[in-house]
């Protein structure tokens, strides 16, 4: 699904960001958040302060949100051009 969440963003947008939510057993419960900035219609890994403040800042007033409890802020992973 996530995958398929992706190309569909970089095809439709040159710029955005994309985020991924788990939760895994093997983090206690805790929520593992990550993202992508699209540039271009490629994703670019963003760091953890950059998820962090694109995750918790309210889009319509640019005000910052409270981090979500139990929840812990990644980087994303990277993604490799495709090869010519």
């Amino acid at each position: 699904m996530f995958c398929h969440v992706l190309a569909q963003a970089s095809l439709a947008f040159e710029r955005g960001a994309v985020f991924a939510r788990s939760v895994t057993p093997d983090r206690g419960g805790k929520a593992v958040v990550q993202g992508w900035a699209l540039i271009d219609g490629w994703p670019r890994s963003m760091s953890a302060a950059e998820v962090f403040n694109a995750y918790c800042t309210d889009l319509a007033t640019g005000d910052p949100l409270p981090p979500e409890p139990d929840t812990e802020y990644l980087a994303g992973a990277t993604v490799a051009p495709p090869v010519a």
